[in-house]
Parts: C-alpha cells; sequence; structure tokens
C-alpha cells in the first residue's frame, strides 16, 4: 500500500482508506490497493511545489516504472542521476521499456522522431592514452546539452555520478557551433566544412559512424547527434539540392528531410579562438604533438580530458538545465560517496575540469526540485520540508525459485505459471510479461492460451488495464509486483529461469562478405583465369587509340606487364590462397598455367565423384522416424532467453524435418563462433530425448564437453532427462558408473570426446551424434564416424566459413545449414587502441581483477612468450598468470585451459591458439600484442573470445605509435576498431580466415591444390565438375563480350573518390547482369554520389550494349570513324541466307569477311553507343534467336 509520511512525524503512517483486503486464493496474493494510493499522490505533491520528495520500498524497475508515469504528466525535463555507470545502464534500460522509446534504431521506412529519453554517458577515466578518436561519447553529451537549450523541449536524461562531474563548454560556444541546413537554400559549402572539421569529424571514403562525413563532387554525407541514421546533402551549384537520411550498411537513402540541425561531435571545438587558446595553454604539457596536433585544427585522441585548456570557463550539465528540471536521485547516500571516491582518484593533472564540476554537484541542491530515490531503509532524512511516500514493491525472487520447484515436478514450466497468472487476473491485477524476444512471446502466448489464460501479444504495452495479461518484448532489469498499483510485472527470466542480461546494445549492421577484389592494395597477388597468377601494381588511367579506359597493371614473372580493362574484371580474382603457401608468379604467355589449371581439374573431378557417391549412397539407408515437435517441445523453445535470427530458425527447420524423415540425417550447420550453432544441437537433442533415444554429444576438447554440459544442465533443469559428461578428468570409478548407465539407457544425452567412440561406449538406444568440429577429430575417430553415419541421426556444427558459392554447389550433394547472421542483442565490446605501456597493461588487467574477472593476453610468438608471462607477472602480482601456446602437448595445453575456464588462472597469456569454441563468462579483458602484425579477421576472431558474459568486455589492441600514426597504417588500424560489434558490418575476407572452408569441407589434401590456383578459381572448378556429374548445365559465367569504342568510359576519381568503392562498383559491372541490375547499380551511384558525369554515362551505356551482345551471341564488336566490326562467339548464330541478301543488295553497307566477321560501312560519324544500338537492330534481321541456336540448345 501507499504511504505519506505527515510532516511533523517521521514513521511511516498508510494513506487512503483501511478497508478489508481479501486473499485471493493464491498464499501471499490480495485484491489490488484501493485507487488514489499510488504514483498519483506523488505527482500531486511535485504540483503541489514540495521541493524534496523522498520516495521508499522502490526497486530500480520499480522506481523507472514511476517515474515514466510522472515524466509522461509533467512535461518538463527530468534529470535521473545515478551512481554508477551499471546502474545508468539498467536504469536507462528499464526507462527504454515503461517510456516506449527505442534507442535510434534503423527504420527503413524513414526518419524517426528523436527519442525524448536520452543517455548522458562519461568519458572514462583512462590513465593510459588511447590513439584512436571516438565521437559516440562526446555527441551523446551534446546532443542532451543541445536539447536541454532548445526550447520547447522536456528530455528524460538518464547521467552517472562521474558523467555530471565532467565538464562541458560554454552554452555560447556550442550554439555558436550549431549548423542549420534547410533544402532549397543555399550553403557556403567550404565554410560548412571547415565547420564539421572544426567540430571534430573526421573525413571517411563512406560514412558508416557517427562523426565521420566525406566529400564526393556534389555530395556531402555526415552522421551527426540526433539523428538515427547519416545524412546526404545534394547540392546544385551552393544550393541544397535535397536533404535524406540513408542506411549506412546499404548507403542508401531512407527518407527526406525538410531541414538539419549540425551539432559538434566533440566537446572541443576547434573554431580559431579555441584553436589560438587551446594552442598556447597546451605549450605548458611535456607532450609538443599535442599543440602541433591544435595549430593545424585537428583533434587528438581523448582531446576532452584537456577541456579547461581550451575554454577560459567551463560549464556543467547543471548550467544547461533549466530551472524548472525535476531532479531525480536514485541512492543518494552512494552518489554522494561516488562522486567523491571520483574526485579523490589520483589523476592526471591535466583533468581540471573534474574539480570545477564536484563544486557545482555539491552546490546543486535547492535549486531543482528533487526526487530521493532510496534503495535501503538506514533511517529517513530529517527534516520538516521533505515529504515521504513508502510504495510497497515486492521482487519476483521467491515466485520464480517457487515456479522453478513445480516445474520441476510436473516436468512442465508453463502450467504452475498459468495457474499464477489466472489468480492475479481474477483478482483485478494489471500482468505484464516481459520477454527477451518477439518470437519467445508468441510461442509463450500459444503455450498460455493452451492453458485457458487470454493473453495479448503486443509490442508496445498500455498501462492500467486491471484484469488483462499482456505479453510484450524488450529489456527490462527484472520485474516486481505493487499492491497499491494493482501491478505485476514478471521478465521471461524470472518465470522461465534464464541468466537476465542487463545491457545496452546497438543495433548491428548485416554481416558481409568480402567481395573478392575489395581492399585490393598494391602488391597483392591476383589472378587471371587465362594468364595465372600475378601482382597487382595499381590502378592506372589509360588512352589506347581513341578510348580512355581505367585499367588494372598486372605484372607477371620477368617484369612482363598486363594491361587489364576495368570492363574485364571478371577475369580476375584476389589471390586467396593457404596460409604459409605462397604460389610462383606466372609468365606471360607461358604453358605452366594451363598445365597447373589441368592438373588441378583433374583433382577437383575426384572429389566432387567421391562427394556425389556418398550422397547416392546415403539416399537408399532406412534410419528412425522421429516424432514432430509437440506442445513440449514448443514450450522447451520458449525456454530460450536470445531472439532467434532468420538463419537460425531455418536451420532448426531443416534439423527437425531431416529428424522426422525416414534416413538417416547427415547434416552440417556452419556458423561463426556465437551465432546461435550450439542451440540448434540442443533443440535436436532434446526431440531425440524426448522421443526415447539417447543422444551422443562429441566435442574435440575436454573443457568444451563441460561447457556443454553446463548448458545442457541449466537448460534441461525441468524435464526428465539425464545428462551426463565422460572425459578423461572423470575418475575411473566415475568412468564405469557412467558407462553403466549409458549400457542400461539410465543417461539420456551423453557429452565427451573422442572417448565416447571407443569399444567400450555402448549405448541402449542411440538415435543422434551431434559432432562439433568434426575436422579436430583423428583419422581413426572420423572412421568410426563413418560408421556411425550408416546407422543414426548425426548432425555436425562447424564454425568454418563456407562461401555462398561452395554452398550453391553442394546443394543436393551434403545437406547443409548456414547460420549467416549475426545476433542482435550482443554488447559492443569496448575496444582501444594504444601504445604497450605499463600503465595499460596493469589498468586493464586489475579493472578485470577488480570486478573478479579474468583476462587474455594473446602475444602471437611462441619464442618469447615466457618472457612476456614473467613480466605480466611482474607488472600485476596479484595475478594467477600460466601460458598457452600451440607447441606445448595436447594433454598439457588441455590442463591450462581446464585451469583457466575453472577460474584457477587470472591472467592467460597465449598466442592465437585460444580454443576457438571456449566459452569463458568471466573472462572479459583482453590484450593483443603487436595487433598491427595481425589480420582483420584473426583479431575478429580472437577478441570474440571475451564479451560472451552479462559484463562489458574490453578489448586493448597494442600498437607502437609510429605505427599508429603511420598513414599507411591508418586506414587498417581504424578498420580494426570499427568492428565493435559481433556482427556490426565486419565484412569476413576470406584471406584472413586463412580458407579453413575448403581444407575442413573437403579434406587437407585439397590444400596443396588450393595454393596453386587460389581459393575463388578452385571453388569455380569445384562446381562445375559437381554439376556436370549430377548431369545439368556447366555453371561458368557464359560469354562475355568485348565492346571497343573511341569514348572515355570510366568512373573519375572526381566522382568516386575511393579507389576501393571504385574497384567494387567496376567489379560488379563487369559480370554478366541484367537491365535492371544494371539500372539498380546506376541508381546507386546517382543516390550515393550525385549525377553522372559523362564519363559514368557512357560506362553504364557500355555495360548496357554488352547485354545486347550477350544476347545476340557476339563476342566482340569494333567500332572505329568508318565502320562496325562484329565477331561472333558461334557463326552458326548467323542467318547466312538472309546476310548474303543483304550483301548482294548493298554491297558498300556490308561485308562478310573468310573469317567469318561481319562489316558494317557508316556513311557518317555519330554518338558511338548510337552508332552501336542502331547497327544491333540492324543486325537482329541476320541473326537466330538464342532459343533457337545450336549452343543454346545444347546447353
Amino acid at each position: 500500500m501507499t504511504f505519506r509520511i505527515p510532516e511533523k512525524n517521521l514513521d511511516p503512517q498508510p494513506v487512503g482508506g483501511t478497508g478489508t483486503i481479501r486473499e485471493s486464493g493464491v498464499p501471499g496474493y490480495r485484491k489490488p490497493a484501493p485507487a488514489g494510493t499510488g504514483w498519483p499522490e506523488i505527482r500531486e505533491a511535485i504540483l503541489q511545489g514540495a521541493r524534496k520528495i523522498d520516495l521508499f520500498g522502490l526497486t530500480p524497475a520499480a522506481a523507472a516504472f514511476v517515474l515514466s508515469r510522472l515524466w509522461s504528466q509533467l512535461n518538463r525535463p527530468v534529470l535521473v542521476l545515478v551512481p554508477t555507470s551499471v546502474q545508468q545502464e539498467a536504469f536507462y534500460r528499464d526507462l527504454t521499456f515503461f517510456t516506449g522509446s527505442r534507442e535510434n534504431e534503423a527504420n527503413e521506412a524513414g526518419p524517426i522522431e528523436p527519442s525524448s529519453l536520452l543517455w548522458f554517458p562519461a568519458h572514462e577515466n583512462l590513465t593510459f592514452k588511447e590513439l584512436t578518436l571516438d565521437a559516440g561519447v562526446s555527441s551523446a553529451r551534446i546532443e542532451a546539452a543541445y536539447r536541454l537549450l532548445a526550447p520547447g523541449q522536456a528530455p528524460i536524461i538518464v547521467a552517472s555520478a562521474l558523467a555530471v562531474l565532467q565538464s562541458l563548454p560554454p552554452r555560447e560556444r556550442l550554439g555558436a557551433a550549431v549548423d542549420y541546413v534547410v533544402a532549397g537554400e543555399e550553403l557556403d559549402r567550404e565554410r560548412f566544412i571547415r565547420q564539421l572539421i572544426a567540430g571534430g569529424y573526421e573525413r571517411s571514403p563512406l560514412v558508416e559512424a557517427r562523426g565521420e562525413y566525406s566529400v564526393r563532387g556534389g555530395v556531402i554525407d555526415l552522421f551527426p547527434p540526433l539523428y538515427p541514421h547519416p545524412v546526404r546533402i545534394e547540392f546544385w551549384g551552393d544550393e541544397v539540392e535535397s536533404l535524406r537520411l540513408f542506411n549506412s550498411a546499404s548507403q542508401r537513402s531512407l527518407g527526406p528531410l525538410e531541414e538539419l540541425v549540425v551539432l559538434p561531435v566533440n566537446e572541443v571545438i576547434l573554431d580559431a579562438a579555441t584553436q589560438k587558446y587551446g594552442a598556447h595553454r597546451l605549450r605548458s604539457l611535456k607532450d609538443p604533438r599535442l599543440r602541433e596536433y591544435v595549430q593545424q585544427g585537428r583533434h587528438f585522441p581523448q582531446i576532452e580530458k584537456y577541456l579547461a585548456y581550451f575554454y577560459p570557463q567551463l560549464e556543467t550539465i547543471w548550467d544547461y538545465l533549466p530551472d524548472h528540471t525535476l531532479l531525480v536521485e536514485w541512492d543518494p547516500l552512494n552518489l554522494a560517496q561516488e562522486a567523491r571516491r571520483l574526485v579523490e582518484t589520483p589523476r592526471p593533472p591535466s583533468e581540471l575540469a573534474v574539480d570545477l564540476a564536484l563544486e557545482a554537484f555539491e552546490n546543486r541542491p535547492g535549486r531543482f526540485q528533487t526526487l530521493y530515490g532510496h534503495g535501503l531503509e538506514l533511517g529517513h532524512p530529517a527534516g520538516d520540508d521533505r515529504r515521504k511516500f513508502y510504495l510497497a514493491v515486492e521482487g519476483n525472487q521467491e515466485l520464480a525459485a517457487n515456479l522453478a520447484s513445480a516445474a520441476a515436478d510436473q516436468g512442465r514450466l508453463v502450467r504452475p505459471l498459468a495457474v499464477h497468472l489466472r489468480q492475479w487476473l481474477e483478482s483485478g491485477f494489471e500482468v505484464v510479461l516481459v520477454c527477451r524476444s518477439r518470437s519467445q512471446a508468441e510461442r509463450l502466448g500459444v503455450l498460455l492460451a493452451d492453458q485457458q489464460v487470454e493473453v495479448e501479444v503486443t509490442p508496445a504495452p498500455r498501462w492500467e488495464l486491471p484484469g488483462r495479461l499482456q505479453l510484450t518484448w524488450n529489456g527490462l532489469s527484472a520485474g516486481f509486483r505493487c499492491l497499491a498499483l494493482g501491478l505485476v510485472i514478471l521478465t521471461a527470466e524470472e518465470i522461465l529461469g534464464a541468466e537476465p542480461e542487463r545491457r545496452r546494445t546497438r543495433r548491428s549492421r548485416p554481416l558481409q562478405w568480402l567481395s573478392s577484389l575489395t581492399e585490393l592494395k598494391v602488391g597483392d597477388l591476383l589472378v587471371h583465369l587465362d594468364h595465372g597468377i600475378g601482382l597487382y601494381r595499381g590502378l592506372e588511367k589509360l588512352t589506347v587509340g581513341q578510348e580512355v579506359n581505367d585499367f588494372l597493371r598486372l605484372e607477371y614473372l620477368g617484369g612482363d606487364i598486363l594491361y587489364l580493362p576495368v570492363d574485364r574484371l571478371h577475369l580476375v580474382q584476389k589471390y586467396l590462397g593457404v596460409e604459409d603457401q605462397l604460389p610462383p608468379l606466372d609468365r606471360l604467355g607461358g604453358k605452366s598455367w594451363e598445365k597447373t589449371k589441368k592438373r588441378v581439374r583433374k583433382a577437383v573431378a575426384k572429389i566432387a565423384r567421391e562427394l556425389v557417391q556418398l550422397y547416392a549412397a546415403r539416399q537408399v539407408l532406412h534410419g528412425h522416424q522421429f516424432s514432430t515437435p509437440d506442445p513440449m517441445f514448443r514450450e522447451f523453445e520458449a525456454t530460450f532467453e536470445h531472439e532467434e535470427t532468420p538463419d537460425q530458425l531455418q536451420a532448426i527447420q531443416e534439423v527437425l524435418l531431416d529428424m522426422a524423415s525416414d534416413r538417416p540425417m547427415d547434416r552440417l550447420v556452419c556458423g561463426d563462433v556465437g551465432y546461435g550453432k550450439t542451440e540448434v544441437a540442443i533443440r535436436a537433442a532434446f526431440k531425440a530425448a524426448m522421443d526415447g533415444k539417447q543422444v551422443a554429444f562429441l566435442v574435440p576438447t575436454t573443457v568444451l564437453a563441460e561447457q556443454h554440459y553446463e548448458t545442457l544442465q541449466k537448460r534441461l533443469k525441468p524435464y526428465p532427462l539425464q545428462v551426463r559428461v565422460l572425459s578423461r578428468f572423470k575418475t575411473p570409478a566415475e568412468q564405469k558408473q557412467i558407462l553403466a548407465e549409458i549400457s542400461s539407457g539410465q543417461a539420456d544425452i551423453v557429452i565427451g570426446t573422442h572417448r565416447l567412440i571407443q569399444k567400450d561406449v555402448q549405448f541402449r538406444e542411440l538415435g543422434l551424434v551431434i559432432i562439433d568440429e568434426e575436422q579436430r577429430f583423428g583419422v581413426k575417430q572420423k572412421e568410426r564416424l563413418k560408421q556411425l553415419r550408416q546407422t543414426v541421426d548425426v548432425l555436425t556444427l562447424t564454425a568454418t566459413p563456407i562461401p555462398r558459392t561452395m554452398q550453391l554447389s553442394l546443394t543436393g550433394i551434403r545437406d547443409l545449414s548456414t547460420i549467416d547472421t549475426a545476433p542482435e542483442a550482443r554488447r559492443a565490446i569496448r575496444t582501444y587502441l594504444c601504445r604497450p605501456e605499463d600503465t595499460v597493461m596493469q589498468e586493464a588487467i586489475r579493472r578485470e581483477l577488480r570486478r573478479r574477472g579474468q583476462a587474455f593476453f594473446v602475444h602471437n610468438r611462441v619464442q618469447n612468450i615466457e618472457v612476456w608471462a614473467n613480466y605480466i607477472a611482474r607488472l600485476v602480482p596479484e595475478a594467477r598468470v600460466a601460458v598457452a601456446h600451440g607447441q606445448m602437448s595436447a594433454k598439457e595445453l588441455e590442463q591450462v585451459m581446464w585451469r583457466f575456464w575453472r577460474g584457477a588462472v587470472d591472467v592467460l597469456v597465449c598466442t592465437a591458439i585460444i580454443e576457438a569454441g571456449l566459452d569463458v563468462p568471466s573472462a572479459n579483458t583482453i590484450i593483443i600484442n603487436r595487433a598491427h602484425a595481425l589480420g582483420l579477421a584473426q583479431i575478429y576472431q580472437l577478441r570474440g573470445r571475451v564479451g560472451r558474459g552479462r559484463e562489458q568486455a574490453y578489448a586493448y589492441l597494442l600498437v607502437p605509435e609510429e605505427e599508429a600514426l603511420n598513414p599507411e597504417a591508418q586506414k587498417r588500424l581504424k578498420a580494426l576498431m570499427e568492428f565493435t560489434e559481433l556482427g556490426s558490418g565486419f565484412k569476413i575476407a576470406l584471406h584472413d580466415l586463412q580458407i579453413r572452408g575448403a581444407g575442413n569441407l573437403l579434406g587437407a589434401a585439397q590444400s596443396g591444390h588450393i595454393a596453386e590456383v587460389g581459393y575463388e578459381l578452385y571453388l569455380q572448378l569445384l562446381e562445375q565438375a559437381i554439376q556436370e556429374l549430377k548431369g545439368g548445365p556447366p555453371s561458368d559465367e557464359g560469354m562475355q563480350p568485348e565492346l571497343h569504342l573511341p569514348l572515355a568510359a570510366y568512373l573519375p576519381d572526381t566522382y568516386v573518390p575511393d579507389i576501393d568503392q571504385r574497384l567494387t562498383f567496376y567489379r560488379r559491372l563487369s559480370g554478366p547482369l541484367a537491365l535492371a541490375e544494371i539500372n539498380a547499380i546506376e541508381a546507386e551511384l546517382r543516390d550515393c554520389y550525385g549525377p553522372l558525369p559523362p564519363e559514368a554515362k557512357n560506362l553504364l551505356g557500355v555495360v548496357r550494349a554488352k547485354v545486347d551482345l550477350r544476347q545476340l551471341g557476339i563476342k566482340r564488336l569494333d567500332l572505329n570513324d568508318s565502320q562496325v566490326t562484329i565477331a561472333f562467339a558461334d557463326s552458326r548464330r548467323i542467318r547466312l541466307a538472309r546476310l548474303v541478301e543483304l550483301v548482294h543488295k548493298q554491297p558498300q553497307r556490308y561485308r562478310l569477311t573468310p573469317e567469318q566477321q561481319v562489316r558494317i560501312h557508316l556513311n557518317e560519324a555519330g554518338q558511338p553507343l548510337e552508332v552501336v544500338k542502331n547497327c544491333l537492330k540492324e543486325i537482329k534481321i541476320f541473326v537466330k534467336g538464342e532459343e533457337n541456336s545450336p549452343v543454346s540448345a545444347s546447353g
């Protein structure tokens, strides 16, 4: 019930009537209290002008609910102040749920209204120097500050103590730095770009992250604060022709804007005055480079720490807050202590700003109307001027335990939940059940409906609906029950028993494969289909005759040079080989390349034959037919706490269909680490075990066996299934007991290493074998697995990436499911690029140890890894340090990994060997030494070892400063920093993944052939061989016509300045395209780069003409001043009789050469593309249609 404290009495007294309250029928649950005893009374106290209001009895989630109700009716700014960033995250997430706000999610339909809920972050107090700029924190701080200054705004801002202690630029300086852009009005472009640079924006070829801008001819792209997407400004002269939001992943426009507010993205606004003042003040510091940066008008990393050096007078968020702001202080006792602790923490002398802000923090009482949310009742603040309210709120911990106990007794989860829900609803409570994902809500809705519980599934719950049950989805830190409000809120974690994840997430961009020629660097190896392997020496513009074009310059053995026009890019591929096997260069015109291709074709034909024969043999076998999913299986699905990705759902569906068929399943599920393969396996295991069959789950290492055992134990707890783990870590007596349980059928699911397939392991009713990373088992084990495949269902999991080309070629040969989509709800790994200084390593490791976590230190050189381990042990003597590398014996390595997984080791100093599937939720810091020497994908994979638990994960990439600041390395190091999230748009290069795909799928013997011709060509040859064996047409790209015209046809570097982007467009335009695809590329160019220049129009015209040439069977067309020469790929396409007739009628116009070429004499010169178009119309008269041609008929 709600209580109000009489102003002369400090003991809580009840407010409102004390009418009878009946028990509802479920022990401990009562009817809701009478209306008028909840948050409306607090609102009245605020409206009456009470300056200090104390709230007792609230949990953080309940406090967020009350605040959301108050804010929706008060129409005034609210600042929510919490002690730490962890509490800030939880409060922000809860307020997001209750206010119906969404973080700046991608909205494909176009612009969305800016959220009224704002995140006000703190700059981290790092004692070391970072080497990269990060606009994220400053952008959010500036956005909040600006929204407080803007008239008519009433945001709700969530901040930590550290965030409000840190100063902001003066209001008038921020106001002067704001730019307004309006469609249809003129804008001084040069001044605008200068303002962007002063505001901290970084120039980039493509704008993908906040704080970036790019300039391409008449187009400026930028990603400012306030907007959920980057913005494209298109000019016509000096006039802003259009403003539109665009998608950062596809770079395509989303919707128009009428006007644009451009805020700075850095709190140090380097206008002329600030630049001069800052350069003068920075002279007192030891590092002269900081001053040089500022004199050049450039921001340096962590410049915000030096804020006091750039402004004569700083301000704080308190200066920005209007007087009518409602201040909410959560846990005021700890808030004051945290502020004092932060101020007393030693820090560099440059951080003067914190001292100034403390004074403002301590002077805040009195100016603002304040709500104090007391987490604990450790005595009530004294004072007659305080209003006090007590809300009786209960958490759901006890309820969760009761539900779990009832579920274990009944073997069902939903039935006991339904009983509780019906009782609450009958008693008039409003009940909201918060799921992790939409799919979980929909599943749970169906299961509850089966139990006769009326439920509404909705993305946005409506409040104050007594007697109604709503199912929704979003993040909520915890549920609660409040009698006074008649409200019950439950989270799926509380009723289904999963661990909650308290995290702010950012929307991730879709994962993309690198196209072969993206990121091409001078010196890379290229494979030309006709000439073999050469070196890429750059992109050059050449004039050949009357043609002007871009050419790839390729160097071959002996220094021979080949110039390849960009319209023939389909003939080359980036060489993607096998690690440590570099191929020799070929000689132009030599015979070695043809011999190599012939040898590889022969090997490929053999492996294709084996694959096809294996598939045919499996078709005649009969296996166990499992039942289709029943309500209990659907209930088990509902306990999955994440949103399944579409790929994951597809893989699960395919596995279940395989199990329900009468032939043995042999399916391979491919997906990157953390993409949800294990869940596919768990559902298959559950289905098999509930059908009375035993499951063997094979993993390559004991540590992984234990890890899977813990996962399965947790998921299967409510069900009558016995899970066992068999490994060499079990004593002989334990092993004997488990073997007996396996043979008697008592053990339903058994997880183990290759020990599981030894002869003494006799299953009573084996129905399913799950194999994790089969390629890591030995030859003998693989033979045993091959025998198993004859009789039982087999599901194989692999983290090996399998390219789409191979997936297509294996269709109908190997049952293959791929999970390419990264899960959405992953917390971004906070990544720092810094020098290898003692302070970095000490702070990183000690920060992790303080929260009882563990750390990886990656040093990829075995020769001196022990030296580094000793160094780390000296730096952090309190840490328990161990070493792991590939030259240790398998048993020794496993022992170390086991100790680390069990928490007996604090810091694991290791090479890049870190277990690919190892999941150590408590290891959330990784330090990677000499990061610049590792490949992008290698760092991506290594960094994926952390961030798998609920804690914020940190990655420290150590590089020598000169390496980081070297312009050559800048782009690559920036790319390393970009991939802060799993699936955040990291375009995986097959080369960086060392071509694990083919070696693992096709066998190690094939790696030599891959090394000879490169991965892409190997795949093409394999695909062709399989198609031929299956009796289908060859899957080559078909004839690619050549067209030689006297005109300039290319993408000028002034139009598409970035060479990577130019090559990407050239590659896309060089293949066989339909007209619709060409039109789409043209639309993309116009959208991203503005109106086409003449050269680009010509390029697209040439590509369109090639579509007609291909349809007519023309392999080459040459146009000079007076004639057109046409060569056909197959002379049988020519209707000779009709052509001869034309030659007789118009001998001056037409001529047929002995080489079966057709020449057309031109009476007058014209625009080349128009001439070609007209000639092709004439040619159609004597060319057979493709459907009638012998070529078409044969295949």
